[in-house]
C-alpha cells in the first residue's frame, strides 16, 4: 500500500516520492514484480502525470534507511499499451481502429492507469517495518504541486460486461423491427448473435411448414449481397440484424433489433418463429462500484488489463 506521497522539484528535475508499505507476512526483502497505479480521478492531473511518466521519466530509485539503489531493470507502461487493441470486446474488423479512437475520447479514465515493472537481478531490501521509498525522477519541473488521490496502488481498469440471453422474441411476416426486452437493471452493449429454437436446415414436421423463408442471422457488419446466380440455389438466405438503443422524452432507454434482407432493405418476409438474442451487456449496479470494491467479470479482458484485488 502507499502510505505517503510527495512531490519534490527543482527547475532541473522533479521527484515523485512514494512511501510503500508491504503488508502481511513481510520479509526483509522484495523480489520485485509489477506495481499497478491509478493516476487519480482528476482527469487533468492524471493526463499530466501520464504524459510526464511516458515522455519525461529519467529513472527510478529504491530507498531504504540504509541504502539507495537505482532501478536499472524497471520500466513504466501506460496508455500506449491500452492503444494496442480495443478495450471493449469487438471482432477483428477493418474499422476496429475507429473504436479505439472512440474509446480514447469517451473513456479517458481507462488510460489513467500505469504499471511499473520492476525486474532487478537482486532482491530489493525493505526497512524493518516493511516500508521503503520509491522515487520517480522526471526531467524538468512538473506543472503539478499536489498529487491528490493519484498513485492508488493495486488498481486496474475493469470491464463490467457479462453475456446475457434475451427472452424469446416472436418474429412475424411484414414486421422487420422488434423491441428487445431486457430486465430493468440490464443494459445492452452489443448483440452477438440471434438463435432460433429451430435452426435453419432442420426438416419441418408434416403440416407445419412455416410461411416465409428460413435464414441465417448475421450482424449487419457482415452484410454481403447474394450473387444473382445463387438466388434460386435453394439454400437459406442471410438475414442481417442491427441493434439500436434509443431514449424517449423521459430519458427511458429502449432496445430494438432491426432485420434486413440480402438486398439491404428491411426484411418483410421473416419466417414466423421464436428467436433469442445472445448479447453482451452490463448491470447498472456495476456503474456504482466505488474504489476498492470487488468486481467479477465473465467477458474476456485485454491481456494488459488484468483484474486483481488491491493490496
Amino acid at each position: 500500500m502507499v502510505r505517503d506521497k510527495q512531490i519534490q522539484k527543482t527547475r532541473e528535475y522533479s521527484d515523485l516520492v512514494l512511501t510503500l508499505h508491504r503488508t502481511g507476512n513481510t520479509s526483509a526483502a522484495w523480489s520485485g514484480g509489477k506495481l499497478y497505479f491509478f493516476l487519480g480521478t482528476d482527469p487533468h492531473r492524471a493526463a499530466q502525470l501520464s504524459l510526464w511518466l511516458d515522455m519525461h521519466i529519467e529513472y527510478c530509485y529504491w530507498r531504504t534507511a540504509g541504502d539507495e539503489k537505482k532501478l536499472r531493470g524497471s520500466d513504466f507502461l501506460g496508455w500506449p499499451e491500452n492503444l494496442q487493441q480495443p478495450l471493449l470486446p469487438t471482432e477483428n474488423l477493418p474499422f476496429a481502429r475507429l473504436q479505439q479512437m472512440t474509446e480514447y475520447y469517451c473513456l479517458p479514465h481507462v488510460f489513467s492507469f500505469m504499471m511499473l515493472a520492476i525486474n532487478e537481478q537482486q532482491d530489493l531490501a525493505l526497512n524493518p517495518d516493511g516500508t521503503c521509498k520509491l522515487i520517480i525522477r522526471l526531467q524538468g519541473e512538473l506543472p503539478i504541486d499536489d498529487l491528490g488521490d493519484a498513485f492508488q496502488l493495486g488498481c486496474v481498469p475493469a470491464v463490467h460486461l457479462v453475456p446475457m440471453v434475451s427472452p424469446p422474441v416472436s418474429l412475424t411476416p411484414d414486421n422487420p423491427c422488434y423491441p428487445l426486452p431486457l430486465a430493468e437493471t440490464e443494459r445492452l452493449f452489443r448483440v452477438k448473435s440471434i438463435q432460433t429454437a429451430k435452426q435453419p436446415g432442420e426438416k419441418n414436421a408434416q403440416g407445419s411448414a412455416p410461411r416465409g423463408k428460413l435464414g441465417h442471422f448475421l450482424p449487419i457488419d457482415r452484410f454481403q449481397p447474394k450473387s444473382d446466380w445463387l438466388l434460386d440455389a435453394g439454400e437459406p438466405d442471410n438475414v442481417y440484424f442491427q441493434s439500436l438503443i434509443t431514449d424517449d422524452l423521459l430519458g427511458r432507454l429502449h432496445n430494438q433489433i432491426h432485420f434486413f434482407g440480402i438486398d439491404g432493405k428491411t426484411a418483410n418476409t421473416l419466417s414466423p418463429q421464436s428467436v433469442c438474442a445472445h448479447l453482451i451487456g452490463y448491470h447498472v449496479q456495476a456503474m456504482k462500484l466505488g474504489i476498492g470494491d470487488i468486481t467479477l467479470t465473465q467477458e474476456s479482458v485485454p491481456a494488459h488489463s488484468p483484474l486483481q484485488c488491491p493490496d
